[in-house]
Order: structure tokens, then C-alpha cells, then sequence
């Protein structure tokens, strides 16, 4: 009943040319919940003709679709950003993750993400994303990254408790603490990490669930 309400206010306010990003991703949103991902497609196209910002309205087209797992369609988005600015490392692994939901193992996506792990001058965060992204591929030889946390990172193995508690690690703490079989070891990785990074709310809620597992009060 609520998506119909809100189907019926996003369509009214298109129609009455209020061509605002947040009315197109919404109905959007609301079609690919409902299955129909041709006509979300359609409208986040109309959007990046519309709206402000056409670069802007690709990425928030691409992250619509790439939430709902539609990689294929993110793609049309995605790589038009990344051609178009090439020395964005966000765009780059964001395009890479789609072609590989697309292209398993392809080789073009593979070394776009090493190029990123390895790029001093790319924003950390986008680095990790990058090594993420390389370990879900299962590589017999991840590449040469330059950091030993990421190097961590990219393995296909869970990253050992006793190696990822180094001094500044956080996301290969996160890393170990999801794949732990031990719930207190996973509350103790995650509490260090804290202590380290106390503003990462993706951290601060990984913690309280493990804490919950752990027993801890």
C-alpha cells in the first residue's frame, strides 16, 4: 500500500515537471522493486538528460541499480563516469565490480582494480574497495598492492586474527572479524578497531552485533 502511495506521488510530481533527481530515483526504485527494470532504466535515463548535474545523476543512476544488484544496467551509467574521468578511482572500481557481476574473472576489470590497489595517489578507502572487490575473484596470485593491509585484503583467504591486529589496521580488522569463528575474537578485533577509527559507523554497528554474539552486555 505505501509503495503505491508513493508511485502515485513521485509519477504526479513528474508530470507536473518537478524533474528533481530524488523524484526520478524513487519511482525507479519503486519499478525495480516491482520488477520492472526496463522502465526504471528508462526513467534514470530521462533523468541524466533533466536533471542538474548529468555527471552527478549517472553516479546516482549507477548506485541505484547497483544496489538492487542490476550490474548489467549500472554499466550504461558506470562507464561514461569512468571515461570521463579517468583519475577518479571511485568511478573506476565501481565500473570494475559491475563488469565482473557481468564477466566473472574478466581481465580488463581485474587489472583496473590492481591499477587502483596500487595507485599511491588514490584515495585509501577507494584502494580498499579495490582489494574488496579483487577478493571476491578467489586469485591464485593477488597482485603486488604496496600495503600489506591490503595485500590482506585481497587474498582469498579470512585474513588471521593475530595478522590483521596490526598497529592502524581497521578494515582488515572488519575483514577478520566477519570471517572469525570465534565470537569473542571477533568482538576483540572489532573494539580494537574502534579504538582506532571511533567515527566509522559501518564499523560501530559491525561491533555492536558482535558484541551481542559474543554475550557482552
Amino acid at each position: 500500500g505505501s509503495r503505491a502511495v508513493m508511485r502515485f506521488v513521485y509519477e504526479r510530481a513528474l508530470d507536473a515537471r518537478e524533474l528533481t533527481a530524488p523524484n526520478f530515483l524513487g519511482l525507479a526504485a519503486i519499478r525495480l522493486e516491482d520488477g520492472d527494470t526496463a522502465g526504471a532504466v528508462e526513467l534514470l535515463k530521462r533523468m541524466t538528460l533533466v536533471a542538474d548535474g548529468a555527471f552527478s545523476g549517472m553516479s546516482a543512476a549507477g548506485a541505484l541499480l547497483e544496489e538492487h544488484q542490476k550490474p548489467a544496467e549500472a554499466l550504461q551509467f558506470l562507464r561514461p563516469l569512468a571515461q570521463a574521468s579517468p583519475w577518479n578511482a571511485s568511478y573506476r572500481v565501481r565500473l570494475a565490480v559491475a563488469t565482473l557481476g557481468v564477466q566473472p574473472k574478466s581481465a580488463e576489470a581485474i587489472g583496473a582494480l590492481s591499477a587502483v590497489i596500487a595507485d599511491p595517489k588514490a584515495p585509501y578507502l577507494d584502494r580498499v574497495a579495490a582489494a574488496q572487490a579483487l577478493k571476491s575473484q578467489n586469485l591464485a596470485n593477488p597482485p603486488q598492492a604496496g600495503s600489506s593491509e591490503l595485500s590482506l585484503l585481497a587474498a582469498a583467504a579470512c585474513p588471521a586474527a593475530d595478522t590483521a591486529a596490526k598497529p592502524g589496521f581497521v578494515p582488515a580488522r572488519m575483514a577478520a572479524a566477519s570471517c572469525a569463528k570465534d565470537p569473542k575474537a571477533s568482538e576483540r578485533l572489532l573494539r580494537d578497531a574502534l579504538a582506532i577509527a571511533p567515527a566509522n559507523a559501518q564499523l560501530r554497528l559491525q561491533y555492536i552485533w558482535a558484541a551481542f554474539e559474543a554475550g557482552s552486555d
